[in-house]
């Protein structure tokens, strides 16, 4: 328990940033705030943990307890909306109503659903129980399975366990809970009320039943406050890191599956386990009995495995199936910045750089800022040497990346040629590369369009020399962007069909996405409304895949501001004027016209409103039947009513931006949102990807 964790992972919910640089008073001040605004349920569970520790002075996690309550205490008493649950009652905050009612407490599960639950983790029970010629024994288990209901009071874990323990053991079925009384008793002159007393006793049975060793790699789990991989395991585990000694850490994890102690996380597409987790409550118990000296050895191993899934998070998480992975490792990143303790040197470095990474890609921009530039300092004051040199470029590269993000451009540029010089010192080709493509957006951000296609290119020729076919796609496609804002729009597509390619053979996820978003945008420019339509959808598809909030975000805005009805820009509006003035018997009437490139960097295709198109109707009016008959201003899709167009979702976008703290998108969105806005209606112009790092 600790009340900085729990503060900031309110934060992180509520407006996608811990707020690290806050203090205790200004962080519980935002929470309520946000919960005020937004109309929020706060769901508090097991409150009784807060409870104990904060009624007992002498509780080591009193103090942490005590902060919880006052801040739970501050929703309360200002208007926020708590849901709390709690085998204590009354909880003593302002304005409670006590459901079931005062000194009664909510059941556990009924007799049918526990024996359900026993029979489902005991299959020796459940053989015992459809057993057709021992009619006693049949009788013994379900007289049992009825006695574990009443014990634990219908406590789900504690069946579980129970369940598990009597499907390992040999015990009869008359005999197994002889010692419960005097267990039970044991568990209660500990403080424990009746609640977690029967299951402190389930749990004490079935970590007694397992081998030394077991019980050795239970309590190291412990240290794991996050669903792991079996890695993780085999990690904390002495002499399990090879093939062989995998296959045990398998095989040792499914027995503790087996006794309902972990349970299986996530499974891979082969139905095989993928990660494991503790149940909290157990988690507690195996945690009580690890040592300090156990904790003392353990701690360097879980931050090689904290190494080892940063760098699995920073290679794999926007490729196909990294959904999975960043709903893992999202909720993880500040155990992993704090594991980077019992790191030394350049692991320490690089673990550090990749969380970072991470936390930028998810949205955490300020504390990205943050954790890199005081590992820069660090760093700078600490080493020297080339793997030093990488690493303070990679640092400095990312932090230019982040300044581009809070739109410095001047200090974006200045960076990344500082590490492209500590770059050229060491002669790092790919990561020179990879500057050099940075460098060439923000010149494309400035609108330079040939100095950053000179970029581009070069960066280009670096990453086809030494072969990396990612780099080379990303590139291409910010190409594609120079060809179409150059009015090159066969050249933008061919470039762009290539990288689709790429990305398919390599199954990059995230890069077929943006590529697809762009493509896009170039057909809105052509007036294929259901061309573009298709491709933002499949982006669409694809950001969900992958649990990319920022580039779901940017195809719903997309989707919206392409497909619904807006204003025609002032520039659009004088035009239509000045053809209607210019308009005579004896003349050609005006051509058709098309949303101009030159009217924005980026591809449009919007409504023209009433009075354009009444405007647009007089000039076809007063045209001569021997001149050709005028085009009028033309959206998309006004000359087929009958095609559906798709629903604006701009409601959604925003929701997805104020969850990861797009602050940016969600101006645009609210932008979009306002009544008579004009903006662009579409833009090619990849969306935001997190897919950009240096390696």
């Amino acid at each position: 328990m600790d009340d900085g964790d729990f503060r900031r992972a309110l934060l992180e919910r509520l407006v996608g940033d811990a707020l690290a640089d806050q203090s205790a008073e200004q962080q519980a001040q935002t929470i309520l705030d946000e919960l005020r605004r937004r109309e929020l349920l706060l769901l508090v569970d097991n409150f009784e943990s807060v409870q104990q520790a904060d009624e007992r002075a002498d509780h080591p996690q009193h103090a942490a307890a005590k902060a919880i309550y006052d801040l739970l205490a501050k929703i309360a008493n200002n208007g926020g909306r708590l849901l709390i649950t709690s085998r204590r009652q009354p909880t003593g905050l302002k304005h409670e109503r006590v459901f079931p009612g005062k000194d009664r407490l909510l059941q556990g599960v009924d007799e049918r659903a526990a024996a359900a639950l026993f029979y489902q983790n005991s299959p020796r029970a459940a053989e015992q129980r459809a057993q057709k010629d021992d009619r006693e024994l049949r009788r013994a288990v379900q007289r049992l399975a009825q006695k574990v209901h009443d014990v634990t009071a219908g406590h789900p874990l504690a069946v579980a366990l129970l369940g598990s323990e009597y499907d390992k053991g040999d015990a009869p079925p008359d005999t197994f809970l002889d010692n419960w009384a005097d267990e039970l008793a044991a568990a209660r002159s500990r403080g424990l009320d009746r609640h977690h007393a029967t299951f402190a006793v389930a749990f004490d049975r079935s970590y007694a039943a397992l081998s030394a060793t077991a019980q050795w790699q239970l309590r190291a789990l412990s240290v794991i406050p996050f669903p792991f991989f079996a890695t993780g395991a085999a990690l904390l585990w002495p002499g399990d890191e090879d093939d062989d000694g995998m296959e045990a850490t398998k095989a040792a994890l499914r027995a503790l599956v087996d006794r309902s102690l972990i349970e299986i996380d996530l499974l891979y597409n082969d139905k095989t386990p993928a990660t494991y987790r503790f149940q909290p409550a157990v988690q507690q118990e195996a945690a009580r009995r690890l040592s300090a000296e156990e904790d003392e050895t353990l701690q360097p191993r879980f931050a090689r495995y904290a190494a080892w899934l940063s760098r699995k998070a920073y290679d794999e998480v926007h490729q196909e199936g990294g959904g999975a992975l960043v709903r893992l490792v999202q909720p993880t990143l500040d155990s992993l910045a704090n594991a980077a303790d019992h790191l030394a040197d350049s692991d320490r470095w690089w673990h550090l750089r990749r969380v970072g990474w991470l936390m930028n890609a998810f949205g955490r921009t300020g504390d990205a800022h943050a954790l890199l530039s005081a590992t820069l300092a660090e760093l700078d004051a600490a080493a020297a040497g080339d793997e030093a040199l990488k690493v303070r470029s990679s640092m400095v590269h990312e932090l230019a990346n982040l300044a581009v993000t809070r739109g410095d451009l001047d200090r974006a540029l200045a960076l990344y040629q500082e590490s492209l010089q500590f770059l050229e010192q060491i002669g790092d080709i790919q990561g020179k590369a990879a500057s050099l493509h940075q460098m060439a957006q923000v010149f494309l951000t400035r609108g330079d369009l040939d100095r950053a296609l000179a970029l581009y290119q070069e960066s280009l020729q670096l990453k086809e020399q030494i072969g990396d076919i990612q780099g080379k796609a990303s590139t291409m496609r910010w190409l594609a962007v120079v060809a179409e804002q150059k009015g090159d729009l066969d050249n933008a597509l061919e470039l762009l069909e290539q990288t689709v390619a790429i990305a398919d053979t390599l199954g990059d996820a995230s890069g077929m996405a943006s590529s697809l978003h762009t493509m896009a945008g170039i057909h809105i420019t052509r007036g294929d409304l259901d061309r573009a339509l298709a491709l933002y959808q499949e982006s669409l598809q694809g950001s969900e895949q992958i649990g990319d909030i920022k580039g779901k975000a940017a195809s719903l805005h997309q989707m919206a501001r392409s497909f619904s009805p807006a204003t025609p820009s002032p520039s659009t509006r004088n035009r239509c004027r000045s053809l209607s003035k210019s308009a005579t018997s004896k003349a050609r009437p005006p051509r058709c016209i098309r949303w101009p490139r030159s009217f924005s960097p980026a591809a449009t295709s919007t409504a023209p409103s009433p009075s354009t198109r009444n405007r647009c109707r007089a000039l076809s009016k007063s045209a001569t039947s021997k001149a050709r008959p005028p085009r009028c201003i033309i959206w998309p899709g006004l000359s087929h009513p009958q095609r559906p167009r798709p629903r604006p979702r701009p409601k959604e976008s925003l929701q997805l931006k104020e969850q990861i703290g797009d602050i940016e998108g969600k101006a645009a969105s609210l932008h979009q949102m306002a009544p008579g806005s004009f903006s662009p209606a579409a833009t090619s112009t990849p969306r935001p990807s997190t897919g950009n790092r240096c390696s």
